[in-house]
């Protein structure tokens, strides 16, 4: 059999709608009409007509392949082209009818006035364009065989069979599907291309993920594309494509309702068993779900095949799985849970694993079954051990309600808040309490981990005086000091470091672990590890030991806490923020990033969003500022639980002021509000606003809000870090700029004299800059290149830029005017790989000043990109697909999809295959635009 599939695409535009339902059918649609009109030249000889194929082309293709729409053109062209035209088509109902078909022809009136091309001899030349041959009645086949076989050479044949149906006249529809003057042409499904063309004509903001559910779920078949798009149509643009895996259009479950209802019941009985059980089904497992013989089963199924429901060979599956969801939806809701019942007690008793059973189980009715019970909670355990937490909670809640036996209701209300917790669900809180509630005083373990849940939950809540009641009421049950002692510590800690009324019998609890751990004995547990590198790296102990504690507490788990997924990420920020405190920050940059990857494929959100922050805090010591302007971008799921708001605004204010975006830091301060809960965070807050305040020129509020800032942390948490908040520096700039040289010159010398007390190099140098800017009425070039030659080697490259610059600007004003442009040149070089674009102005004008004129680049290309474009270019460069990049960041689809739409246009792309190459050579290379901002640093 010749069969014809060249795909040829039908062009968009005016009228796009009609011809829509011909895509990849102009090749086809130009055979029937050659082969229509060469069957009927009077003229020609009999090779010229049968190069034409004889009498005319038979059409065939399944239900809903376009075989109607196609003939219809194809009669369209015919009259066109002058000739007469005659339809008829097949009927259902009209089998029995002698003659039926035939009748219709007759009644087909002739046209009144058709051309007649100037060769045609006398005589009529007319075409038959008959539909659905399958159901003609037995009479009417026998005249069409007639009339191939030897009728009139002026009368063509334009036939189309479905394929899949049962005919009264099955022999007779084999001998036309196989006549020797018909030329056979097949239509083949749609392609994934256009499939796609006809979402964007239909939904012209549907993304990728639409086009692709849209194909799969329909395996390109023309009547089922355009039926699922129309029902996409009315609803709104950003939920089309999250529904199109869920929605079933009332034409297709009618049109699937009429094929299988003319089917034997065994095989409605299969097909019905196949839409419950899901494609790739074992044919045992669905004769058993249907009740069937395996025999009758397999009959079934070829039936099924042929009837083109269900794919040839097996395991079973149907031919599209938009037909499959319509058998399924034609189930009564009671029948369709009962089937999913009997399901799960198939797999069951072939002891499935507990995934299968579990989803038959949620489509399942309640019944009080303890089994389903057991592997509903087996499921959700799995589940939230590969980080889905959401899977986990909606397998909690239907094992809850099936209901379990009263001894288990607590356990699985206490897991039920922990996935709800990874989830960020405020729910949480009331399945932790009621679990509690409801466990005994003899179930001390339960209880001790209930209570360890319900304060992690309340931390996340901001109430950390419950957080640590709770820990401290753990801790009171006998013999919960055993196994769980160190760990429940480490909780107790966390909550009572941001707690000031427990802050001195936390450092008690704590004394002895620290002095373990300075004599080689450190603590066992990861959480301990964290909690006493923090407290030794604010201390200013030894580097080393602060980086040994620190990866010994991510050996076992990026996020640190192993007990319970990570949910929070608390100790994570601990060891992260202990490494940078040390001045180890490449470390808590590569700690960050493992901790962001096992965040995201735990899909936990409040822990990808702590990563996230501790990566941009390092990514700001290293001078990374867009990077890390990219990371705190808000994420979708946290905003019911950020408890860190104060530190994100202060942070994130502070990244702006670098990059020279003082309205946007302005913003950023301006609508944050200090959490009363935590003083160190709003410390860090009222800190950031004093450095907006020196870059706004009002050094009298930076003074004081930076004091105010640093006897806050000093009186309430007795910490005194520079790393954690340079409040010194800044309140030096401040005074030096009211004139204050005294207060200056103090506040420089003692912040100097703490930060060699520390020995952390970005420390020390940050000290010698701000000593070598107020110390003397202008600035003294020592100070600030020893501070230049200190952060040179270090990893704090953003504070190495502004010593390069501050020194050579120096060099230049004592009039050293030849020492002062390599420096210059150096911290210009460096603020623009960095994006320090105010500094680098800074630096470009000291240049200027002495004759010399540095190339300007206009901002183009990465840094024109928003943080949120930024991080899904990052992403998607990486490789990363955009369902990928959309649950690495907690977004929708269609979100990634509009921003790479702005990121190709704004680097000048054209798609994923280049995007990598400008993303890498964007960084190495992009020269910021200038901007205003301060001309001084306060860090």
């Amino acid at each position: 059999m010749d069969i014809l599939n060249e795909r040829q695409r039908v062009p968009a535009g005016p009228g796009r709608g009609a011809r829509s339902r011909l895509l990849e059918r102009a090749a086809v649609l130009a055979t029937v009409q050659a082969v229509a009109l060469g069957a009927h030249r009077t003229h020609g000889t009999d090779g010229e007509r049968a190069a034409h194929g004889g009498r005319g082309v038979l059409v065939l293709g399944p239900p809903g392949a376009g075989r109607t729409e196609l003939l219809a053109e194809a009669a369209r062209r015919a009259r066109a082209a002058g000739l007469t035209v005659r339809t008829a088509q097949g009927r259902e109902l009209e089998r029995g009818t002698r003659l039926g078909l035939m009748s219709q022809m007759s009644d087909t009136p002739w046209p009144r006035a058709a051309p007649r091309p100037p060769e045609d001899r006398p005589g009529t030349r007319t075409l038959l364009v008959v539909d659905d041959v399958q159901w003609s009645d037995p009479a009417s086949l026998r005249r069409l065989l007639a009339l191939l076989d030897a009728g009139p050479a002026e009368v063509g044949l334009v036939a189309a069979v479905r394929e899949g149906e049962r005919s009264v006249a099955a022999p007779l529809v084999v001998r036309l599907t196989h006549h020797p003057r018909l030329l056979p042409l097949r239509l083949h499904p749609l392609s994934a291309d256009a499939v796609a063309q006809l979402v964007v004509d239909t939904l012209p903001r549907a993304g990728e993920r639409t086009a692709a559910a849209v194909a799969r779920r329909t395996a390109g078949n023309p009547f089922l594309v355009r039926e699922l798009l129309s029902a996409l149509a009315v609803r709104p643009c950003s939920t089309a494509g999250a529904e199109a895996d869920g929605v079933v259009p009332d034409a297709v479950r009618r049109a699937v309702a009429l094929r299988t209802a003319v089917l034997p019941r065994a095989a409605r009985r299969l097909a019905e068993a196949v839409a419950v059980l899901g494609d790739g089904a074992p044919l045992h497992d669905a004769a058993a779900l249907a009740g069937l013989d395996p025999a009758v089963a397999a009959y079934a199924a070829d039936t099924l095949a042929e009837a083109r429901l269900l794919r040839r060979g097996g395991p079973l599956a149907f031919a599209e799985p938009l037909t499959g969801a319509a058998v399924y939806a034609q189930l009564p809701a009671f029948a369709r849970s009962r089937a999913h019942r009997t399901a799960a007690g198939l797999l069951r008793s072939r002891r499935g694993s507990a995934e299968p059973i579990a989803r038959h189980l949620l489509a399942a009715e309640p019944e009080g079954d303890p089994e389903a019970v057991a592997h509903l909670h087996e499921a959700a355990t799995r589940a939230r051990g590969l980080g889905d937490a959401p899977s986990a909670t909606r397998l909690l809640r239907r094992a809850l309600a099936e209901p379990p036996p009263a001894d288990r209701r607590a356990i699985l209300l206490l897991d039920l808040a922990r996935a709800q917790l990874d989830c960020g669900d405020p729910a949480a809180y009331g399945s932790a309490v009621q679990s509690l509630s409801l466990l005994g005083g003899d179930q001390v373990t339960e209880r001790a981990e209930a209570l360890r849940t319900l304060a992690r939950i309340c931390q996340a809540r901001g109430d950390l005086a419950q957080a640590a009641a709770r820990i401290e009421e753990a801790l009171a049950l006998p013999g919960a000091a055993s196994a769980s002692h160190e760990d429940l510590l480490a909780d107790y800690l966390t909550f009572a470091l941001f707690h000031p009324p427990l802050r001195t019998p936390a450092d008690l609890r704590l004394m002895p672990v620290l002095e373990a751990a300075r004599q080689g004995r450190p603590p066992r547990r990861p959480g301990l590890l964290a909690h006493a590198a923090l407290r030794l790296a604010l201390a200013g102990d030894r580097p080393s030991l602060v980086r040994s504690l620190a990866e010994r507490a991510v050996a076992e788990d990026p996020l640190v806490d192993t007990t319970d997924a990570g949910t929070l990420g608390t100790l994570l920020s601990f060891v992260v923020r202990s490494l940078v405190l040390v001045g180890e920050i490449d470390t808590g940059h590569a700690v960050a990033d493992a901790a962001l990857a096992a965040a995201a494929r735990r899909e936990g959100p409040l822990a990808h969003a702590t990563a996230a922050y501790h990566r941009a805090l390092c990514r700001y010591h290293q001078g990374l500022l867009a990077d890390a302007r990219t990371d705190l971008t808000p994420r979708a799921g946290v905003d019911a639980w950020d408890g860190a708001a104060d530190w994100n605004a202060a942070l994130i204010a502070q990244v702006q002021l670098e990059q020279g975006a003082t309205d946007a830091a302005r913003r950023v301060l301006r609508d944050a509000r200090p959490t009363a809960a935590d003083p160190m965070g709003a410390a860090m807050l009222l800190h950031a606003r004093a450095r907006l305040a020196l870059a706004d020129g009002d050094p009298a509020t930076a003074l004081a809000s930076s004091r105010e800032a640093g006897e806050s942390l000093a009186r309430v948490y007795a910490i005194d870090h520079p790393v954690l908040m340079p409040w010194r520096t800044t309140a030096a700039l401040a005074a030096h700029r009211l004139g204050d040289r005294d207060q200056a010159t103090a506040l420089a010398l003692r912040g100097l004299d703490r930060a060699q007390e520390l020995g952390v190099p970005e420390a020390v140098g940050d000290a010698l800059t701000v000593t070598g800017l107020v110390g003397n009425p202008r600035p003294d070039p020592g100070p600030l290149e020893e501070a230049a030659r200190v952060l040179r080697d270090s990893q704090a490259r953003l504070a190495c830029a502004h010593a390069l610059v501050e020194w050579g600007t120096a060099l230049r004003r004592t009039g050293r005017r030849r020492a002062s442009e390599p420096p210059l040149r150096e911290g210009l070089a460096l603020c623009t790989r960095l994006g320090a674009r105010p500094l680098a102005e800074r630096a470009r004008r000291e240049l200027h000043a002495l004759g010399l004129r540095p190339r300007r680049t206009a901002l183009f290309g990465i840094h024109a990109l928003t943080p949120a474009e930024h991080r899904v270019a990052l992403l998607a460069a990486a490789g990363g697909s955009n369902r990928e990049v959309a649950q690495a960041l907690f977004v929708t689809v269609k979100t990634v999809e509009t921003h790479l739409g702005r990121v190709y246009r704004k680097l000048g792309v054209r798609g994923r295959g280049e995007l990598a190459g400008a993303v890498r050579q964007e960084r190495e290379e992009t020269v910021p635009r200038p901007d205003t901002g301060p001309d001084r640093r306060a860090r």
